[in-house]
């Protein structure tokens, strides 16, 4: 507030009183100073031609002794505004500071760039590095403030605005002074501004979220984002700052995470990134990042749900976890039918998060007998998170043999290294030999690999067993906060002539680089541990040709055809050995079982795959896909008399049979989501057509049109859209 008061001097009766500066003028005292300023304090005094100016400035306190009343002074200065930061403020907090001064001396006051430039620098004492610099353009070190003009005459205003930044607590009384560099400081006119840096709090209270799903399946993705208010009293910043805010998974702290996504806003799997920022008090914290729904140990029917809550809480990091304000969302994860008949049961175990029920089984006949130490019941595929969780088994040898010892195991990260576990193993033989090792393995990430573990008995990869022997094994989750997540699935003792079932890796493809990141389909040969024939379709030329034959189809009918990935040229076809023999694989949920065991070595993005596994599959079923998914299935029923592996592939790249052939571009058009419920002709709920009995989606039949009257999932509507699936080319 500005109060004009026109008065004479002759007219001021009483001393005036200004409580800042604790100084009374008498009329004497004033008029020995003259008409210049009497106290710049709490107001600033101005008698201008009988005016008396009360102005409240907020600076500090400005009087004139005796010695400095000489008009005539050569560098003189009058504050006459200032606007000053507040009294409070929080470490790492900035405002901007503003002083004007005119120059009441003889000589003119010059800017950067001249010999002597004046300047605002800290004093009491002079030369004091400031604990509010600022990197800011105004400051010139920690000491010196630029002049805003290039030059200042006597009777004109210079201007000093500048950024301070609140760099530490404590109480100030922060004082500046005008200096000609190289030449004098001025005369001290009380420059100061008061502020108070309290210590930090760290709180914060919901405001809003944006949850997941409540149900998800396993591999599907969503987005997710918390907001929170700054309810403490200290600026939050995000990545490159000393002490990042971050929002952190908690109960407990630290816990990784199976949701996180790398890169979508996770830093790892236990930290998400500020998304906004810096954020003041009082102000919105915004964390946005992308879940993932993670496998699914826990359940042996497609119906089944398994219910997760995850647990968040707000970090400052390397100074406080803040009070827990119970952030967390819950999904219901979908179940994967995949029971597992494992050799052995998994049940000694710590950190038990998700897990699989199965059918316990165990190798016998020529293998040897190997049963599990636990009580008969179900086993279970164990998910470590953490560093240290662990998962322990012991193998009784029944039968004296030569052995191997294997697990299988699969994990991800972030990235891109594959997982560490640590593997011990013991035997102890009827006769009081024991014989430890402990080895590390990398865990072939993403794939779902059996590892062969270095054997204990005499230290090589086989061993001679004697019958009553105890084989324990324990693998154990090495986490660097680069990994996400390891799943071990078994454990097997093996006699050594029986040791190619794990697979024939040495000369079978499991993906070659590929040539390009456009949209495509990998094709995969899946073959059963046993009870079914290899017949080498993946490198005996006869997939290449069907899939050549039914490309030609295809172009041929619409135009268009679907781009394989390839390798040197050529259709990438991998090799993939499945985890259980054919009997496994022959009821209505062999899809589940199949993308179960294949979903952790084929994830690509943009890839769909289509899979040939020479197993018999559902009775009836030709082949099965999810309907708009990235997973495609064709079974080539070895074993059965009746079905779809009748007739032989193309054996031309101009000649195609409706089986096999047509069967695998029928489940590519189920995974790129038709037929919809919405086409006029749909067979509602089944994704086929029920108008014409020769086209290739037509219910229970395969036939060789392609929606003849481009009606259904051929049109260019909502409802059809094939032709823009993104596989196509």
């Amino acid at each position: 507030m500005v109060s004009l008061k026109k008065a004479k001097d002759k007219q001021i009766k009483q001393p005036v009183h200004f409580n800042r500066a604790g100084f009374f003028l008498s009329d004497s005292q004033r008029r020995r100073v003259g008409k210049r300023n009497l106290v710049f304090g709490s107001r600033l005094v101005v008698l201008i031609s009988g005016f008396i100016l009360l102005s409240s400035v907020g600076v500090g306190a400005f009087f004139l002794n005796k010695s400095e009343t000489s008009s005539a002074a050569a560098y003189y200065y009058t504050p006459v505004s200032a606007v000053n930061p507040p009294g409070t403020m929080v470490v790492g907090q900035t405002a901007v500071v503003t002083y004007v001064l005119r120059n009441d001396g003889s000589t003119a006051w010059y800017g950067e760039g001249s010999a002597n430039p004046t300047r605002l620098g800290t004093s009491s004492p002079n030369e004091r590095a400031s604990p509010f610099y600022s990197v800011d353009a105004a400051w010139i070190g920690q000491t010196r403030i630029r002049m805003q003009e290039s030059v200042v005459n006597p009777g004109q205003n210079a201007t000093f605005r500048f950024v301070v930044t609140a760099r530490t607590q404590g109480s100030f009384n922060e004082n500046f002074n005008l200096v000609t560099d190289g030449i004098a400081w001025h005369p001290s006119r009380g420059l100061f501004f008061a502020v108070n840096v309290p210590p930090p709090t760290y709180t914060y209270d919901p405001v809003s979220a944006v949850n997941p799903p409540g149900t998800m399946e396993t591999g599907q993705t969503a987005n997710a984002s918390v907001t929170v208010r700054n309810t403490g009293n200290y600026v939050w910043y995000g990545e490159g700052s000393p002490n990042p805010v971050r929002l952190a998974t908690s109960s407990p702290n630290d816990r990784a995470s199976g949701f996180a996504v790398p890169g979508q806003g996770w830093l790892s799997p236990s930290r998400i990134r500020l998304s906004n920022g810096p954020v003041l008090p009082g102000q919105n914290a915004v964390f946005n990042f992308t879940v993932e729904a993670p496998l699914v140990d826990g359940s042996s029917s497609f119906d089944a749900q398994l219910s997760i809550t995850e647990r968040f809480n707000v970090v400052a990091e390397g100074k406080a976890w803040m009070p827990d304000r119970g952030l967390f969302f819950t999904i219901n994860t979908l179940g994967v039918s995949a029971d597992l008949g494992i050799s052995a049961c998994l049940d000694n175990f710590s950190l038990l998060t998700n897990f699989l029920e199965a059918e316990k089984g165990v190798r016998g006949g020529n293998n040897g007998i190997i049963s599990d130490s636990a009580a008969p019941g179900n086993c279970r595929a164990v998910a470590l998170y953490g560093t240290g969780s662990y998962v322990e088994q012991t193998l009784i040898v029944s039968d004296s043999g030569t052995y191997q010892l294997y697990f299988t195991a699969r994990g991800r990260s972030f990235n891109d290294i594959s997982p560490t576990v640590t593997v011990s193993s013991t035997v102890t033989t009827p006769t009081g030999i024991n014989r430890s090792r402990t080895q590390n393995i990398q865990l072939n990430n993403p794939d779902h690999r059996t590892y062969l573990v270095d054997n204990p008995l005499n230290g090589t990869f086989t061993a001679d067993y004697p019958a009553g022997s105890k084989v324990k094994i324990r693998v154990t989750f090495v986490n660097d906060a680069s990994t996400r997540d390891a799943f071990v699935d078994s454990f097997s003792l093996l006699p050594i002539d029986t040791s190619v079932w794990i697979s024939n890796e040495t000369y079978r493809n499991f993906d070659m680089p590929d040539q390009t990141n456009s949209p495509r389909v990998h094709v995969v040969y899946a073959v059963p541990a046993s009870g079914a024939k290899d017949r080498k379709f993946d490198i005996n030329g006869s997939l290449i040709t069907s899939l050549k034959a039914g490309n030609n189809w295809l172009k041929q009918k619409s135009g268009k055809s679907v781009r394989f990935d390839q390798h040197q040229g050529k259709i990438d076809i991998s090799y993939f050995q499945l985890q259980h023999p054919a009997s496994y694989y022959q009821d209505r949920q062999t899809l589940r079982k199949i993308y179960n065991e294949v979903y952790y070595t084929y994830r690509k993005p943009n890839v769909t795959y289509l899979i040939f596994a020479e197993v018999n599959g559902p009775e009836r079923t030709c082949g099965e896909a999810f309907n708009n998914s990235k997973y495609a299935l064709v079974y080539l029923k070895p074993t059965s008399s009746t079905g779809c592996f009748q007739r032989s592939f193309a054996t031309s790249e101009s000649k195609y049979s409706a089986y096999p052939d047509l069967i695998a571009y029928h489940e590519l058009v189920h995974a790129a989501g038709h037929v919809k419920n919405c086409a006029p002709n749909a067979f509602k709920g089944r994704g086929h057509v029920k108008d014409d009995p020769t086209d290739l989606m037509y219910n229970f039949r395969i036939g060789h049109n392609l929606d003849v009257d481009r009606k259904d999932y051929m049109s260019s509507g909502s409802c059809g859209g094939f032709m823009g699936a993104p596989f196509l080319q």
